[in-house]
């Protein structure tokens, strides 16, 4: 992550992000019948949320970036030779063109905002409308049990 991000962001910030995510796991269990010992059968969603972020957040992010990784830091395969010439192609797709030249047909409009729109509209959805959603439907009981 430190080529990517700024240092202080990939170094500091994400890895204190996903501890203390670790550390709240178990008290997303608020039943009090759960208290002082762990038994899987009793506490299954908070042990189940830390075991994924532990090896998935945690531990795959360490494999993948010691042992995937190359000259340039390129991602290469177990047993892939090492070629420090090798030049990946970006495939990087912007929402916007998805959106209106592949679905609409048309062209990416001028203004930034008409272009935009739909990348705005999704975030808002996903962080405004996606949670109290869950929470009256899917996630009810979990809902009235956090308090």
């Amino acid at each position: 992550m430190l080529v990517y991000f700024d240092p202080w962001m990939a170094g500091v910030v994400m890895p204190s992000l996903i501890l203390v995510g670790l550390m709240a796991m178990p008290y997303i269990d608020r039943n009090p019948e759960n208290s002082g010992f762990f038994s899987y059968k009793r506490r299954r969603l908070a042990i189940s949320l830390f075991m994924f972020g532990w090896l998935v957040l945690w531990v795959m992010l360490i494999i993948v970036g010691t042992f995937l990784r190359g000259p340039n830091w390129n991602f290469f395969g177990p047993f892939e030779y090492w070629d420090i010439h090798k030049l990946e192609a970006l495939t990087n797709v912007n929402f916007s063109e998805i959106i209106y030249i592949k679905w609409l047909n048309w062209g990416l409009p001028d203004s930034i905002l008409l272009r935009e729109i739909w990348g705005i509209l999704v975030i808002l959805g996903y962080f405004l409308i996606l949670p109290p959603l869950l929470a009256k439907t899917v996630l009810k009981d979990m809902y009235a049990r956090l308090g």
